[in-house]
């Protein structure tokens, strides 16, 4: 569900079929956004956004922390 595309967001990871990065969902959750503030927020983006895409970008986050 994270894709790189160096075409969108400069090659910043994204949340497949949208331009939200794994950086802005970590902003987000640092600043106290909950999960539904999120999704909620994303719908006047025009995006779609879900509890599972948030978890694969964290998840994304963890792995590339832990180097994986």
């Amino acid at each position: 569900m994270i894709t790189i595309n160096h075409n969108i967001q400069g090659g910043m990871p994204v949340i497949k079929g949208t331009r939200i990065t794994v950086l802005e969902i970590l902003q987000a959750l640092k600043s106290g956004s909950s999960f539904d503030e999120m999704i909620s927020r994303s719908k006047y983006a025009g995006v779609q956004l879900n509890r599972k895409q948030i978890e694969e970008a964290i998840k994304y986050a963890c792995n590339k922390v832990n180097n994986k």
